[in-house]
């Protein structure tokens, strides 16, 4: 009987053993996946590249009064909930023809957890591009970004070392001036790097 009882003892504290490991495990699991940085989402929502004034059914015979401006509506989102996300000034470029065809630098700003940032991105194309855009119906404009972000950790107060963002997408064009489809296109990261929690 006595050997039965050290038997049923040994088991329980083995089983209480068990029991401590799966919970700290699962506790470790779980803020591995908090903190685990992830990189923000840059989506462009909308474009709109003006038609000519008064320009007819034709786009060989659109004109384009100076100065103007491609709008596109920027939106920055931060997936993580226990994370803010530090954004240098954010460097945006417009290429169409295998040529830059606009630039945009937009100020830089901090997140916060788990928020959503809308920008509208007004963009001032070359007078090559008008001419480019007169002489089909469709056109595909790459959109290009360069960024640079350090994460603040909720719990440690602690923030991360630069990490450099290039992200970017191609933009099916429509007659209207509109992405077709009306879709919301995800620009994707060329350039991705585990950041640290040690320096600034």
């Amino acid at each position: 009987m006595a050997l039965h009882k050290d038997t049923k003892a040994q088991l329980s504290v083995y089983l209480w053993f068990l029991q401590v490991f799966v919970v700290l495990a699962s506790i470790s699991y779980l803020i591995w996946i908090c903190l685990t940085p992830k990189y923000p989402i840059y989506t462009i929502t909308s474009v709109n590249i003006p038609l000519s004034h008064g320009s007819n059914s034709t786009l060989h015979h659109q004109r384009v009064a100076p100065n103007t401006s491609i709008i596109l509506l920027l939106q920055i989102s931060n997936p993580n909930q226990g994370l803010g996300i530090y954004c240098d000034d954010i460097h945006l470029a417009l290429h169409y023809n295998d040529s830059v065809i606009g630039n945009k630098s937009l100020q830089g700003f901090y997140e916060g957890y788990g928020e959503n940032i809308s920008l509208r991105v007004p963009v001032n194309p070359s007078h090559k591009f008008w001419f480019w855009r007169g002489t089909t119906s469709s056109i595909n404009v790459r959109v290009s970004l360069k960024n640079r972000i350090k994460f603040k950790y909720k719990i440690f107060r602690t923030v991360t070392k630069h990490h450099q963002i290039d992200v970017e997408a191609s933009l099916p064009i429509g007659l209207n001036g509109k992405i077709l489809g009306n879709l919301n296109i995800n620009l994707q990261n060329s350039v991705k790097a585990r950041p640290t929690r040690k320096g600034n």
